[in-house]
């Protein structure tokens, strides 16, 4: 693998839906911090990111890629210090998205519930500046906020374009499956910011739909580490079997479901008196379940539908267009 320039030139990417009229992300792009003239950014539009992603990468002039969502802004210093990052030795770095100070209710609670053991295990890291530099896990890594070099991708594969979301989780396995000794990152201090849901319905479809993403990365790329992410199914098929249960076993087939209310109450509590809101705490004890159950009925939806098979020859049209900073 060749080496890369002191100050590297970059390409950022961001997929955008075409009828799409604004991206946050090119407005906080006029603050960086970045030599002028070492950086580019390719907007791509389409229906499918993954693709969207792919084809601007093989466009890029940079040395290193750098992939943002629409709504990811970025600190002034970002590219700064994925360069750093990138000309040590590694082949990728990714860093967490914060919420921007403030915030309404719910978006408070949905960050409560991304960063907290109870609501998404161990993905903490993704959501809130966890630990030191390190090693980057599969849990680390979040596509709205990751650089990888340009050779080191387009050798690697790319994108598994039948993905989308999780197409990153996917690269991130294959990468340590096929290239063990390739160094990838985490920097609690490599940050940009998005806005959380702030309304209940696109809260869950948001979370259905990482479920069906993890399940189609499970069957495109199976690996026993996937079981943990699949545990959700078994909590929604206890309570679609609940009331048959309810007859074979008597009273005792609610334990279960009384373990976890108890659960949800510590937890909503917990973070409500850390906040000191009741409100918080009450819209937590709604919050998680809908998570988890949201969650198993993507994984369960993607795997009744056999959508795998249905996107295997899904031919995507793609525009590139070069955005100039003002």
């Amino acid at each position: 693998m060749s080496t890369i320039p002191e100050t590297p030139t970059v390409t950022i990417i961001i997929p955008l839906h075409p009828l799409a009229r604004e991206c946050a992300a090119l407005k906080a792009l006029e603050g960086l911090d970045y030599p002028p003239g070492k950086w580019e950014v390719i907007l791509a539009k389409g229906s499918q990111p993954s693709a969207q992603r792919n084809r601007a990468a093989r466009e890029a002039k940079g040395d290193l890629l750098y992939f943002l969502d629409d709504d990811s802004c970025a600190h002034p210093k970002m590219l700064r210090r994925a360069a750093d990052l990138l000309g040590d030795g590694a082949v990728a770095a990714g860093g967490p998205n914060l919420a921007p100070p403030g915030g309404s209710l719910m978006e408070r609670a949905v960050g409560v519930v991304f960063t907290s053991r109870f609501g998404t295990y161990r993905i903490k890291a993704r959501y809130s500046s966890v630990g030191a530099r390190r090693e980057a896990g599969e849990t680390d890594i979040i596509l709205c906020n990751f650089c990888i070099r340009r050779e080191f991708f387009l050798e690697c594969g790319e994108f598994n374009e039948r993905l989308y979301p999780n197409e990153e989780n996917e690269l991130f396995r294959r990468i340590r499956q096929t290239q063990p000794q390739a160094k990838v990152l985490y920097d609690p201090d490599l940050v940009v910011y998005r806005q959380r849901p702030n309304a209940f319905g696109a809260y869950v479809r948001k979370i259905f739909g990482y479920g069906r993403g993890r399940m189609l990365q499970t069957l495109v790329r199976p690996h026993v580490s996937a079981l943990v992410f699949l545990a959700p199914v078994g909590l929604l098929a206890y309570f679609l079997a609940l009331p048959f249960l309810a007859l074979l076993a008597g009273k005792w087939a609610f334990a279960p479901l009384a373990g976890y209310l108890v659960a949800d109450a510590v937890a909503s509590l917990k973070h409500g008196l850390k906040n000191r809101s009741p409100a918080l705490a009450l819209l937590l004890l709604a919050l998680y379940p809908a998570t988890h159950l949201a969650y198993a009925a993507g994984i369960a939806s993607e795997l009744l539908t056999g959508a795998l098979r249905n996107r295997k020859n899904v031919s995507a049209k793609v525009e590139l267009v070069q955005w100039n900073r003002p």
